[in-house]
């Protein structure tokens, strides 16, 4: 006859303790788990931009709430009835047998995997480009790239500058009125004609002369560093045009790449790309794109990228402005806004505007903005800098 295993009491107290302690801690969390948390941890853009989203930040935390408190009021006593029949040893094996192995065993066979079979890549609809160990990528100077996008073909002139010119037989002149415009892949025009690009339009309408700095996949602190390696070769600067998109403001901390970090006092740290604070595991951002919880890292660091890029302008008594585009439109807040301001710019002395564009204005063969988004983003730029007494 088999004999009956003796009550284990401190084995069940230490597991009722321990799925306790997790079911309050889920409560807790959800006390600190406010919408404005929920806005820069589980939204793509780092604000909500739906009615939906709200509606799901909310399901959330109910949910959130109806699991701490089913831990404690339900599992707490199954679990330590199991626990307290079982030796601390027959319960640890139990523990690896029926958890640490198998999850263990999953996610090693995921990182696999993903490594073996990687996202594909995107459309290449961008100049060439050459590795940087500063910027991690460039556009290859004094070089022109020649792309069929569609049933056109597209020219990109890139100067010795690395610069996105008209032609290369129509370089920049640095004494001429001059606006800088950088950004990512929306500012350097991909897949676009240079006269379709918005610095050229602007540029066009205000008899200024434009440079455009902006690159692709770019994040803000490497737009931030092509800005300001091209500030001290221009005379006069009349202003800066930065461009963000809420969406991209990951890139801010991904692993591929080296990052800044700016310190309250103003220095800048250069962070190398096997040093900051990314695991570099795939499983981690599969978990984060399927979980939909991340960092709110990336955008404090953007918030400390544009008080950079205004002071930086403003010492050359230039106007800085951003211009926030993106589709769809981030929701207002309390204060009747885009909360995307204040993540942004709260307490930055830096001009900014809203582009929002319908859905219908993405050119389906780059997926990028098309000629009638970046018309209606140079009008925004137009507007705001005449208002601001920005002239030749």
């Amino acid at each position: 006859m088999t004999a009956t295993p003796s009550p284990q009491p401190r084995v069940r107290l230490v597991v009722e303790l321990v799925v306790a302690l997790a079911g309050g801690s889920l409560l807790f969390w959800t006390s600190r788990m406010d919408l404005r948390w929920l806005e820069l941890h589980a939204t793509p853009a780092f604000c909500f931009d739906a009615s939906t989203q709200l509606s799901r930040a909310r399901l959330t935390r109910a949910l959130v709430v109806a699991v701490g408190a089913t831990l404690i009021v339900v599992v707490r006593p199954i679990a330590g009835r199991w626990a307290g029949r079982r030796t601390p040893r027959a319960l640890l094996a139990d523990v690896a047998r029926l958890l640490v192995v198998p999850i263990g065993l999953a996610l090693v066979a995921c990182e696999v995997i993903l490594r073996l079979w990687p996202s594909p890549p995107g459309p290449h609809f961008e100049p060439d480009s050459e590795r940087d160990t500063r910027l991690s990528w460039r556009p290859v100077p004094a070089h022109v790239t020649d792309l069929r996008v569609g049933g056109r073909m597209v020219r990109f002139a890139v100067d010795a500058e690395d610069e996105r010119v008209r032609a290369l037989e129509a370089p920049v002149d640095p004494t001429r009125p001059t606006i800088l415009f950088t950004g990512e892949s929306v500012a350097s025009g991909f897949g676009l004609p240079y006269e379709e690009t918005y610095p050229a339009m602007v540029a066009a309408r205000l008899g200024v002369q434009a440079v455009n700095v902006a690159v692709q996949g770019y994040a803000n602190d490497a737009s931030y560093l092509r800005l300001v390696d091209a500030l001290p070769r221009f005379a006069h600067v009349l202003a800066t045009v930065t461009l963000v998109v809420p969406s991209a403001l990951y890139r801010n901390m991904a692993p591929d790449r080296p990052h800044l970090r700016f310190s309250s006092d103003g220095s800048v740290q250069m962070v190398a790309r096997t040093d900051h604070d990314w695991s570099l595991w795939s499983v981690e951002t599969l978990f984060e794109r399927t979980i939909g919880l991340h960092s709110a890292e990336a955008a404090l660091r953007a918030h400390d990228t544009m008080a950079a890029t205004a002071r930086a302008t403003r010492a050359r008594g230039a106007l800085p402005l951003a211009i926030v585009f993106g589709w769809p439109t981030c929701l207002p807040d309390d204060g009747d806004a885009p909360s995307i301001d204040r993540t942004l710019f709260e307490g930055v002395d830096l001009p900014h505007t809203h582009v929002d564009v319908p859905k219908d204005a993405w050119d389906p063969v780059t997926g990028h903005p098309d000629v009638r988004a970046q018309t209606k983003i140079a009008e925004a730029i137009v507007q705001t800098l005449r208002a601001s007494g920005v002239t030749p």
